[in-house]
């Protein structure tokens, strides 16, 4: 069997700020009377991109759009063994956060390059130099782009996980309340949109035992078997 994979990873990866503030409707989002810029200072340290598309020459089968940061890409492969011979699976892992317009181009690009069947996308571990109010703003324009590039696509959207701490990871990191705000905003949005809510905090967070041994943010092998398990379980049940 052959796979062909297109992988590139793009670090440290910044645009000039006079390229941002030379394009601004690109890259400002509008709250209520408040414009937000995305801004060199609002960026991590470290950018970072994963491009993949497994069997990227064959249209024989279904192909399934996985949308991600770290723990998609964490998942991922569990997933795609999972969907041998039922569907091709690409991958877009990113640090871009909602609310950067380098999010929205990076969609873009990995999205024109084939028809999607079913599209699992999740967005909200990084960003924290964004608010909330931001991230909920910038939720439309994620999905109006997605079914935009892929019209007749099954939508999944699938909820943050929780970062954990402490002794046997049984303690919640602080930075847990804003993921929890950031389910409870896109639930919110999602609740009347034709996608379905995959609901990965619930699954796996709520139990320290997917964490322990880890750095508390990432999943430890049990947990990323849980995860690819139940994201598998939801493509299948959408795919043609």
């Amino acid at each position: 069997m052959v796979i062909a994979g297109l992988f590139f990873s793009l670090c440290a990866f910044q645009a000039s700020a006079q390229d941002l503030r030379q394009t601004p409707s690109d890259n400002r989002a509008a709250v209520e009377g408040k414009v937000y810029y995305d801004t060199l200072e609002r960026r991590e340290e470290y950018e970072w991109s994963m491009f993949w598309h497994a069997h990227a020459a064959d249209t024989t089968l279904p192909r399934v759009l996985l949308i991600g940061d770290s723990i998609t890409n964490q998942y991922h492969n569990s997933v795609d063994s999972s969907l041998v011979g039922i569907a091709n699976v690409s991958r877009l892992a990113t640090s871009k956060p909602l609310g950067s317009p380098m999010l929205l181009k990076e969609i873009e690009m990995m999205m024109a390059e084939y028809d999607f069947d079913v599209v699992h996308f999740n967005n909200g571990l990084h960003g924290w130099r964004y608010s909330e109010e931001e991230y909920a703003a910038a939720l439309p324009q994620m999905y109006e782009l997605i079914h935009r590039m892929a019209p007749d696509a099954k939508l999944i959207w699938a909820t943050c996980t929780a970062i954990h701490e402490g002794e046997g990871m049984k303690s919640f990191d602080k930075r847990t309340s804003r993921v929890i705000e950031r389910n409870r905003l896109a639930k919110a949005f999602f609740y009347d949109k034709p996608v379905k809510i995959d609901d990965l905090y619930e699954i796996v967070s709520l139990d320290p035992a997917n964490y322990e041994g880890g750095d508390g943010c990432h999943l430890n092998p049990l947990g990323v078997r849980r995860a690819a398990e139940q994201v598998s379980s939801m493509i299948k049940q959408l795919l043609p």
